[in-house]
Formats: C-alpha cells, structure tokens, sequence
C-alpha cells in the first residue's frame, strides 16, 4: 500500500509539470521522460493492486505523447489510485493493511 501513496504523490507531480510545460513551453524535450515515468507508475500500480485497473480506464501512454496528454493520464492515475485508497479504507475494495505515516 506504501507504493501506492508513492504513485499518487508522483502520479500528481507528473500532472503539474506537464500543465506548467504546456502552458509554458518550457521542459520542450521533457515530455518522454513524463511518458516513460508515467508508464512506470502505472506498471507499480497494476502489480500493487493485481490488475485490478483494466485498460479501459488505465491505458499506456504512448511514447510519443505530448504533455497534455501525459498530464492528462497522469490526473486519472492520481484520481483512481486515490479513489482506490479510499475504497479500501471503507471495505468497498480489497483489505489492504494501510502503512505507517512517518512523522
């Protein structure tokens, strides 16, 4: 469960970056590193929650993808991760032991 608090902090940092490249321009060759760092926490939340995100509301993002759509994905991978959280603490998903906060 660690590893999903994780993705969903990471999940919503991909998403400012990318608003701020888009409508800035900035990071102009940063957009495959967000594609592939994406990809990554989408693979971590797929094992964490044993495919329980079908690709219908999950998909890769494909290499060339540009920032708005990297931060758009990344926006719904923080928002199910988050609403997958949510879940499990209310018994609607899965029991999931949840981590110790650190101080």
């Amino acid at each position: 469960m660690k590893d999903l608090y994780i993705t969903m902090s990471m999940a919503k940092e991909i998403h400012r970056v990318c608003v701020e490249a888009s409508m800035t321009g900035e990071f102009e060759n940063g957009a495959r590193a967000c594609v592939r760092q994406y990809n990554k926490l989408l693979e971590i939340v797929r094992k964490e929650i044993e495919n329980d995100a079908p690709d219908l509301f999950l998909p890769p993002v494909p290499e060339d993808a540009e920032f708005d759509e990297v931060g758009i994905a990344a926006a719904f991978l923080h928002a199910f991760v988050r609403g997958y959280i949510e879940a499990a603490d209310t018994d609607k998903a899965p029991k999931v032991q949840k981590p110790e906060r650190p101080v």
